[in-house]
């Protein structure tokens, strides 16, 4: 079902037309999205459990449009905290990693008076 989705938007990428999924704040969203895969059920549970007074993942009411807030506050929350996990921990990290696989092997010069190798 979403396999035409996907291959549309791979065309646009591959042709170098600008599409949805390369917009900037898609594009961040995707960077965030493993850090948001931390942290969601973290933020999500406890105001679960503030608001309907539950203490089990198993014992939540059906979902109604009365929950629509919470939800939206826990979306929130939990965006901005895969920002700052992204942008203090994630991105740094990333950036030295990378650099460190650039970087040429340290080769020692020769002595000196020593012939070079051939």
């Amino acid at each position: 079902m979403f396999a035409p989705l996907i291959a549309a938007a791979a065309t646009n990428d591959l042709a170098g037309r600008r599409s949805l999924l390369g917009s900037r704040p898609l594009v961040a969203l995707g960077q965030w999205s493993y850090a948001f895969y931390l942290v969601h059920f973290l933020v999500l549970f406890p105001i679960a459990k503030h608001a309907f007074g539950r203490r089990s993942l198993y014992d939540f009411p059906p979902p109604s449009w009365a929950h629509l807030p919470y939800a939206l506050a826990g979306l929130a929350v939990s965006v901005l905290l895969s920002w700052g996990l992204y942008r203090l921990y994630e991105y740094p990290i990333e950036k030295r990693l990378r650099a460190m696989l650039r970087r040429e092997p340290k080769t020692t010069p020769p002595a000196p008076g020593a012939e070079p190798s051939m």
